[in-house]
């Protein structure tokens, strides 16, 4: 019988997250969304799109792209969970009473990048959404190698 194997650790730094496709979601431009992450079950971090100390955001009206950049070096490690809120009461919530989440582990990141679509997406990836969630929504989590931030 073959033993589990461990996934080695590999901290990461999240910088940033891009959405597409928010046009007619809520406000239409992320101001109503809001991040929470967790990293081994805890709360690391929790950011308002809008107003927020925590991070800056900008929606592309062209390109219907909401770009979040976080102000501080969070780094995670192994099992990530994304959970994304909407203030706005006609933005439906599933599992975890929030619009859309994603688990990932940060050893199976590639190019400092995670791209999802909406059938990769908790949530949105159930055709009864699709009303709301469009075909071309999507979430891009941006990374950077965090081993030199984790040593400190």
């Amino acid at each position: 019988m073959d033993k589990v194997k461990v996934i080695p650790s590999r901290p990461l730094i999240v910088k940033g997250l891009n959405i597409t496709a928010l046009e007619g979601i809520g406000a239409g431009d992320g101001s109503d969304f809001s991040v929470t992450i967790f990293n081994g079950g805890e709360n690391l971090f929790s950011c308002e799109f809008k107003n927020s100390d925590e991070c800056s955001a900008s929606y592309n009206p062209n390109l219907d792209k909401l770009e979040v950049r976080l102000k501080q070096h969070l780094v995670v490690d192994k099992d990530t969970k994304f959970m994304f809120h909407c203030a706005n009461r006609g933005v439906p919530r599933g599992y975890d009473d929030c619009a859309f989440f994603c688990w990932l582990h940060t050893y199976f990141i590639k190019n400092m990048k995670e791209i999802m679509r909406r059938e990769q997406l908790d949530n949105p990836h159930k055709e009864k959404t699709w009303g709301v969630w469009r075909d071309s929504f999507s979430l891009e989590i941006l990374f950077e190698d965090g081993e030199y931030q984790s040593q400190l």
